[in-house]
């Protein structure tokens, strides 16, 4: 029985990282704001879910900004913990660490001494797309925010 081999496919990859930035910009980007450059942080809670995840800008450039992407779990749950590189000039998104690693190949050999999928790197960009749609679906502004913008909480 022989293995096929994963092939990276690069038109793929740059659709799904320009539909990771459009769903980011509509998150992050401050209201009543239509410069896409212009993002802002914030926690997002999810609909049934008790953890939120928290949006940070790290840092903003002419063509580029960093987004540090967390959640905090409960117990024996590791946190999640992701940057992710936004090009305004290109309008993408694009995973760059994910749990402490970093610098992803585009194609791993199987099996390898970390255990990468010889499709990480699109497996965590996908990922990445699936907590944008969850957001933008389910996401709600949590209390902090809430009291940011004087609105009174509900509970």
């Amino acid at each position: 029985m022989s293995v096929r081999k994963y092939k990276f496919n690069l038109c793929a990859h740059i659709a799904r990282c320009e539909a990771n930035y459009y769903r980011l910009v509509r998150l992050l980007r401050q209201p009543n704001q239509h410069d896409r450059k212009q993002l802002q942080s914030r926690s997002i809670g999810i609909l049934g879910h008790q953890h939120e995840l928290n949006f940070r800008v790290q840092a903003e450039g002419r063509f580029t900004s960093l987004i540090d992407l967390r959640q905090e779990n409960p117990g024996d749950i590791p946190d999640l913990r992701m940057k992710i590189h936004v090009h305004h000039d290109l309008q993408t998104a694009e995973v760059i660490s994910y749990q402490g690693h970093n610098r992803f190949k585009v194609v791993y050999t199987y099996p390898n001494p970390e255990m990468h999928l010889p499709n990480e790197k699109e497996v965590i960009n996908k990922f990445f797309s699936e907590l944008l749609r969850l957001c933008l679906k389910d996401g709600l502004p949590t209390e902090t925010e809430l009291a940011d913008l004087g609105v009174a909480s509900s509970h």
